[in-house]
């Protein structure tokens, strides 16, 4: 934007690192207040050294694959947590709107409207004139009554959103927020940002999806496993980061464990920090003089044990009262990137999703999921208590074991039928023209959307675009790249499935839905929905 070198910086970030210290147990953090030489303690950088502008007015999409940082920027720019190093200037008030980011689970969601409102410094006035618009723009119905622990993560999105745009922030973060919510809901959410951009409003806008990001932003920030990759023009970001996507989907499942292990290192690898940006200040190191304070303080740790002991001696949780003792001295209180409890059985093996619309949780406490549809392929890596850890499109998650099958799509013996075998199953409207339409399977946006005439747009769950055509009962979905992946069509003859179901090769554990695959194409048969998904076998 040619006018920056006139506008006011809104947020300015100047050699910013966030780290965290890597525990095993809670109890290495009292020994690590024990040792002297902290080598035992490895020091894990969510961001590193990241500096960079943003002006009044602006909205910043935010990019990058799971866990490179995405979120640790967004609690720095809310400033919901400090950053370790560095120097941070925000102008004016942030608010983040992330899922259940601020709700408090206990509290119904009438009681959360007016804790949050409070937090961010309305009156009690205020926040009854605002009420009715927060309740009508959550649409949550009854259940705004209820606690929000009773919630969806669509429900507390919806709720997070709702209060966060009506207190009337200056800078707005908006976390991955968009990711779940029916689609009224979220071009809901689409018209008050842009209302917000007329306004002036700074907006940044984290997101996998890359439609989402193209259509708001006007610069992308490509986050890189702590470090800015690239921050610039929308366009230009955009397809740097899918050339990347590209390629990372090239690599073998092995590959791509070695290339996360890798990057992760570097955040992690110790002798690397006595060189790094944080650390610019060049020393000789000289030869250890052998000095004689082991005694004493050997003693003082003792009477400290003793002192922290004896107090959980008188508590009704030990464990609790030391790690109590442990954040009134300012340390962390919990243990980065911990896994769930119970012991990790190694699976790593290829699998599908098998439940109709599966809960699949970014953290082990399940307090942020997205769902993933039927027959999506996954890579299951360990197997902890009841659930599963998998990959899915570059994501870490964990899911139920019921709804997830260790079977390779690829393993499957493909039918050898086709379409025409189908045809008393699909409306008149669409086998008339499906040649016509199986062909603009591949083709982008703008290719398929200048062919068809008479469509609506919209967007999935998930944010990707959709175009429709009503009176031929089809609609094409486009991936992250705004290629046409999928068709779906629509007012199947339900009396007619009997056929394709006895071929399918995996039913869903409701047996509501089924997949077939042949050559040419993979099917999914949603008898609720009265629907069958089509894509091109790869």
């Amino acid at each position: 934007m040619e006018a920056h070198h006139t506008m006011k910086p809104k947020v300015k970030f100047n050699d910013v690192s966030k780290t965290y210290k890597l525990y095993k147990k809670n109890s290495d953090k009292l020994l690590d207040l024990f040792s002297i030489s902290k080598k035992r303690t490895k020091t894990f950088y969510a961001l590193q050294d990241i500096s960079f502008e943003v002006y009044e007015g602006e909205t910043i999409g935010v990019v990058g694959t799971n866990g490179s940082g995405k979120s640790t920027l967004s609690n720095l720019l809310s400033e919901s947590v400090p950053h370790s190093s560095g120097s941070i200037k925000i102008n004016g008030e942030p608010s983040l709107i992330a899922i259940s980011a601020g709700l408090d689970k206990n509290l119904s969601g009438m009681d959360n409207i007016q804790q949050k409102c409070l937090m961010h410094g309305l009156t009690m006035k205020e926040i009854k004139d605002l009420k009715d618009e927060i309740i009508e723009f959550a649409d949550l119905g009854d259940f705004i009554y209820q606690p929000v622990k009773n919630y969806s993560s669509g429900m507390k999105s919806r709720l997070g959103f709702a209060i966060s745009v009506h207190t009337n922030p200056d800078l707005l973060i908006i976390d991955e927020a968009l990711s779940v919510g029916d689609q009224t809901f979220y071009q809901k959410c689409i018209d008050k940002i842009n209302e917000f951009k007329k306004e002036g409003k700074t907006i940044f806008f984290v997101s996998h999806s890359i439609s989402q990001i193209k259509t708001i932003s006007d610069r992308v920030m490509w986050i890189h496993f702590g470090t800015i990759k690239e921050f610039g023009e929308a366009k230009t970001v955009l397809r740097n980061y899918n050339t990347f996507i590209k390629w990372f989907n090239t690599l073998t499942d092995s590959e791509k464990k070695d290339y996360k292990a890798d990057m992760l290192q570097k955040q992690t690898d110790q002798l690397s920090r006595e060189t790094s940006p944080i650390s610019r200040t060049s020393r000789i190191v000289k030869p250890k003089k052998k000095r004689h304070f082991a005694l004493p303080i050997q003693i003082f740790f003792l009477s400290f044990v003793l002192l922290v002991s004896g107090a959980a001696m008188f508590s009704s949780n030990p464990l609790s009262a030391v790690n109590h003792f442990l954040e009134k001295q300012g340390l962390p209180n919990e243990i980065a990137e911990e896994e769930p409890t119970g012991i990790p059985a190694s699976v790593n093996q290829d699998g599908m999703i098998i439940g109709e619309k599966t809960a699949a949780f970014t953290d082990p406490d399940k307090e942020k999921s997205l769902s993933l549809p039927f027959a999506a392929a996954v890579f299951v890596e360990e197997e902890i208590n009841d659930m599963y850890k998998i990959t899915y499109m570059d994501q870490t998650l964990y899911a139920d074991k019921n709804e997830v099958k260790l079977t390779a799509k690829s393993s499957l013996t493909q039918s050898r039928s086709s379409i025409e075998q189908f045809a008393p199953l699909f409306p008149n409207t669409f086998f008339d023209s499906y040649e016509y339409f199986l062909a603009q399977l591949g083709s982008n946006y703008d290719a398929v959307s200048t062919k068809l005439k008479g469509y609506s747009e919209s967007a999935d769950e998930q944010g990707m675009k959709m175009i429709s055509l009503s009176n031929y009962a089809v609609a094409f979905r486009f991936n992250q790249e705004e290629i046409a992946d999928e068709i779906i069509i629509s007012n199947i003859e339900s009396d007619q499935v009997e056929e394709f179901i006895s071929q399918a090769q995996v039913s869903s554990v409701n047996k509501q839905q089924y997949l077939l695959l042949t050559e040419s194409y993979e099917y999914v048969l949603d008898t609720t929905a009265n629907t069958v998904t089509m894509k091109k076998m790869k």
